[in-house]
């Protein structure tokens, strides 16, 4: 959540004066720090393990006694990591490539080997977990609680937490940007090229000019 929220929406203006920290979304470290969650989560929720949807519901802490042994999901945190796959996906839309390592992590992280680092990806990545999480809510149209148990996928505690829907509703709005950033990333190399096999435009030389 402090990754997410700490001043990562404008990438190109990133200085002492904001708070965004040193690393971008897509980098290695972040990455790094994703796979330990999702490897944790993954042995500790069952309902991670029951391969009915793609993506993954996430906790608090490592033997949270809150909600019972080890704690259930959260519907915020789970959400949250929806958003900073979609600010993975924004800053590979502005052209920020991922080095090796980085893409090594993300493959890891994700249990992707086909993942790429582009745009594409980390928006499917982000709507996986959205789809996870939206199979676990749709039992309660329009309400979402705090956590959902372990065991049954059922939503659980706190319903109608006004955190579980900002987180939410965050996601879906970094999604936009997202698609959008993304939409004209093509369209700016599309314009590009059209410009370059425009009838007159100047061409290197070369062997096949």
């Amino acid at each position: 959540l402090a990754l997410v929220h700490s001043g990562l929406s404008d990438f190109k203006q990133l200085d002492a004066a904001t708070l965004a920290p040193v690393y971008s979304p897509s980098a290695e470290l972040v990455a790094n720090t994703v796979r330990v969650h999702v490897e944790h989560w993954c042995d500790v929720f069952p309902i991670n393990r029951d391969g009915q949807a793609p993506g993954v519901l996430l906790g608090r802490f490592e033997n949270d006694e809150y909600g019972g042994h080890n704690g259930n999901p959260w519907v915020l945190i789970t959400a949250a990591l929806a958003s900073l796959l979609y600010q993975g996906a924004r800053s590979a839309a502005q052209g920020a490539a991922l080095p090796s390592g980085a893409l090594t992590a993300w493959r890891a992280a994700l249990n992707a080997p086909a993942f790429r680092g582009t745009a594409a990806d980390f928006i499917a990545q982000g709507d996986a977990v959205l789809t996870r999480l939206r199979m676990h809510v749709g039992g309660a149209p329009l309400h979402l609680y705090e956590q959902i148990d372990k065991k049954t996928g059922e939503q659980y505690n706190a319903k109608d937490l006004t955190w579980s829907y900002t987180e939410v509703l965050g996601a879906l709005a970094e999604r936009e940007l997202a698609v959008n950033a993304e939409a004209a990333r093509v369209t700016a190399s599309s314009r590009r090229l059209h410009d370059a096999l425009a009838p007159g435009a100047d061409r290197p030389g070369g062997i096949f000019v």
